[in-house]
């Protein structure tokens, strides 16, 4: 029975680095969790920019000011919650997604 039990539940967890795995670690009240979360989107926007760059697009978000990882977080939270069914995207797709829906350049 317990197995069983375990077994669902480790079924219905996210899978890792999917935007639903991440919404709740960007939304948890612990330090340590916050500070992965704003770490996991910087770098997520950082590797974004980096490849677009290769493919010759240098700016593919533009805001008016340069956004902190904060502001960066709370972008991705707002996108996954608007985004629900979006859950399963890779997590770095979705802070992209997130950053040029919020930001985008004109």
């Amino acid at each position: 029975m317990i197995a069983l039990a375990l077994a669902a539940a480790i079924s219905a967890a996210p899978k890792p680095d999917t935007a639903g795995w991440l919404l709740p670690i960007c939304e948890s009240p612990m330090p340590a969790e916050r500070s992965f979360c704003l770490g996991y989107v910087r770098a997520a926007v950082r590797g974004n920019t980096w490849r677009r760059a290769l493919n010759g697009v240098w700016t593919h978000y533009c805001p008016a000011t340069n956004p902190t990882a904060d502001d960066l977080r709370r972008t991705f939270i707002a996108y996954a919650r608007a985004h629900p069914k979006r859950g399963g995207d890779d997590a770095f797709l979705a802070v992209d997604l997130a950053v040029t829906g919020k930001w985008p350049c004109k």
